[in-house]
C-alpha cells in the first residue's frame, strides 16, 4: 500500500508542478503585471515556488494526516556519521569540478542559468540562491524523502535506486538528452548516499552545489551575461 501511495503522491505532486510551472497562462498573466526585463527573474522564482508547494508542501501535509509515516523515517534527520560526511564532501567537490568543466560549453548557456536578468546584482544571486535552496528541499523531499525510503523499505536497496532513478532520468528529459544521460549516474549516487545516510541532507548538499555553480561557471563563460559587482570593481 505505501508503494503505491508514494508513487501515486509523486505523480500527482510532479504532474501538478510540471503543469503549473509550463502554463501559459501563469506566464502570460506576470507579463501583464511586470516588464520583460523583470520577467526571467520572477517567472523562475514562480517556477520554483511552484515545486516548492507541489513536490514539498503538499507531500508534507500528507505525511502529517498519515499516521504511518514519520518525517524522520522519510529522510528528514540530521545524525549524520562521519564518513557519511567524508563522502559528501567528496562527492561534492568532484560535483564542483564538473560543473567548471560541463557548464563553461556555449551549448550550455541556452539553459543556464534559468534567471536571465542581465546584468546580475546581489540581490539577483540573493534570490536566485535562496530560490534554488527552497525548491531543492522540496525535490529532495519528493524523490529521496518520500519515494526513496518507501521504496527502500518495503522493496529493498536496488529496486528503490532503479526505480527513483528511472524516474529521475524521465523528468530531466524535457532539458535535453545530456542533462537526461547526466542525470543517471548523479540520480543513483545521490540514492545511494542518501540510503547510507538515513537523510536527504547530503543529497540536498551535492544537489545545491551542482545547480548554484552551474549557474555560477555558465553566468561567467557567457559573453552577453555579467556581475554588476564585477563590473564595479573592474571600473576601479
Amino acid at each position: 500500500m505505501t508503494v503505491a501511495l508514494s508513487l501515486t503522491v509523486f505523480a500527482i505532486g510532479y504532474s501538478s508542478y510540471f503543469f503549473i510551472s509550463h502554463s501559459q497562462y501563469f506566464r502570460k498573466f506576470l507579463g501583464r503585471q511586470f516588464d520583460e526585463d523583470r520577467m526571467s527573474l520572477l517567472w523562475i522564482v514562480f517556477q520554483r515556488l511552484a515545486g516548492v508547494v507541489c513536490l514539498g508542501l503538499f507531500p508534507g501535509i500528507l505525511v502529517l494526516s498519515l499516521s504511518f509515516w514519520r518525517f524522520s523515517d522519510l529522510g528528514l534527520g540530521l545524525n549524520l556519521s562521519k564518513t557519511v560526511l567524508i563522502w559528501t564532501s567528496g562527492i561534492g567537490i568532484c560535483v564542483l569540478i564538473i560543473s567548471c568543466f560541463f557548464s563553461q560549453k556555449p551549448e550550455n548557456f541556452r539553459i543556464y542559468p534559468q534567471i536571465r536578468e542581465n546584468p546580475w546584482t546581489i540581490k539577483t544571486v540573493v534570490i536566485n540562491t535562496g530560490s534554488w535552496l527552497a525548491y531543492l528541499c522540496a525535490y529532495e523531499f519528493l524523490f529521496r524523502g518520500l519515494l526513496l525510503f518507501t521504496l527502500y523499505f518495503a522493496l529493498g536497496l536496488w529496486p528503490a535506486i532503479v526505480i527513483t532513478t528511472c524516474l529521475y532520468v524521465l523528468v530531466h528529459i524535457p532539458k535535453g538528452f545530456k542533462e537526461a544521460v547526466g542525470a543517471l549516474p548523479f540520480g543513483v549516487v545521490l540514492g545511494l548516499i542518501t540510503v547510507e545516510a538515513g537523510s536527504i541532507w547530503p543529497a540536498l548538499f551535492i544537489h545545491a552545489i551542482l545547480a548554484l555553480s552551474n549557474d555560477h561557471f555558465a553566468l561567467r563563460a557567457n559573453p552577453d551575461m555579467h556581475y554588476k559587482v564585477l563590473d564595479k570593481q573592474r571600473a576601479n
